[in-house]
């Protein structure tokens, strides 16, 4: 078959969405409609300094989206000029720099460097910071749908993404793109997300779960350069999968006497065959339900599973 024949052959963007089960889009509308509500009251704000932490932040990512971690008196001044140069750019405090340090040999530095300034230039660059916290807020409710739809059922997702979406702290901080309080937020969901839909996810292919985990680490150590104290919920995510590693593993050094729920008495090596030479069915009901998919070759597998276990000889 030609290159041409193949890629005919590909179903389209259409054809894709098409094939989505109903269910799973009308779990999805929900959470994308208190994602978009919570976009157009983020967005309808107009931007303010609230607090002394807003001038900080802001002029560390302009300072950083030109480049400048540490500013000369110059820059430092000219930078003071450029983001002073209307009444409103100005903080509570009355400056346009607050919290900034001067060092011993004259130059300054940010208080906030480094942290949050670093996730939000790229949005700077752009022209684009209003969307800077939408964005990892958006990373955030994807985390929250999957882990949750995985844990809580079929609509454990849509509750979860949409009241994540509705909370006080949520409505209080997306409108805020010089702050970092929604931002690191929303990378620990989208990380804790992530992390339990791995835990869960035992159906799925051995590589998506590694790729899924080590995405909801990373997300968990982003917020916790953007916020330190997010290492406690880094600590607990390592001790979480710690434990589940030692289960696995005594799990799979037990051998299938361990998983056989009658104990070794009853197990398939030393159960009493039949005068025909094949041992007897054990009822269906004394499986457990997490065996499935077993391989058709195992010699230990119970009679009744007909292939349909998993056992540690599966591979």
């Amino acid at each position: 078959m030609t290159t041409a024949h193949r890629l005919a052959d590909r179903p389209g963007p259409i054809s894709r969405i098409a094939h989505v089960p109903r269910h799973l889009r009308a779990d999805a509308l929900p959470a994308m409609v208190g994602f978009a509500g919570l976009c157009l009251a983020a967005l309808m704000r107009a931007p303010q300094m609230v607090e002394p932490d807003d001038c900080a932040y802001r002029a560390s990512i302009v300072a950083l989206s030109h480049g400048h971690i540490l500013l000369s008196n110059a820059q430092y001044l000219a930078l003071e000029h450029q983001l002073g140069s209307t009444a409103s750019s100005a903080g509570p405090g009355g400056g346009a720099i607050q919290q900034w340090d001067h060092l011993a040999n004259g130059l300054w530095i940010s208080e906030k460097n480094p942290g949050y300034p670093f996730l939000a230039v790229p949005f700077q660059w752009l022209g684009a910071l209003r969307v800077a916290p939408l964005f990892y807020g958006a990373l955030g409710c994807l985390g929250l749908w999957f882990g949750a739809r995985r844990w809580l059922g079929r609509w454990g997702g849509a509750f979860a993404v949409v009241l994540f979406c509705s909370s006080g702290a949520a409505l209080a901080f997306a409108w805020r793109a010089t702050m970092e309080t929604f931002t690191d937020a929303s990378l620990v969901a989208a990380g804790a997300g992530a992390l339990l839909w791995t835990f869960l996810a035992t159906d799925a292919a051995q590589r998506r779960r590694c790729v899924v985990g080590l995405a909801g680490i990373l997300a968990l150590v982003a917020a916790t350069f953007a916020r330190y104290t997010d290492a406690i919920a880094l600590g607990v995510a390592v001790l979480a999968i710690i434990g589940l590693a030692r289960r696995v593993g005594e799990r799979c050094r037990s051998g299938p006497r361990a998983w056989w729920p009658p104990g070794p008495a009853c197990s398939p090596s030393t159960s009493t065959p039949t005068a025909d030479g094949t041992r007897p069915a054990t009822p269906p009901a004394r499986l457990p339900s997490r065996l499935v998919r077993c391989h058709p070759t195992c010699p230990t597998c119970p009679p009744i599973c007909s292939g349909r276990c998993r056992c540690c000889c599966s591979g």
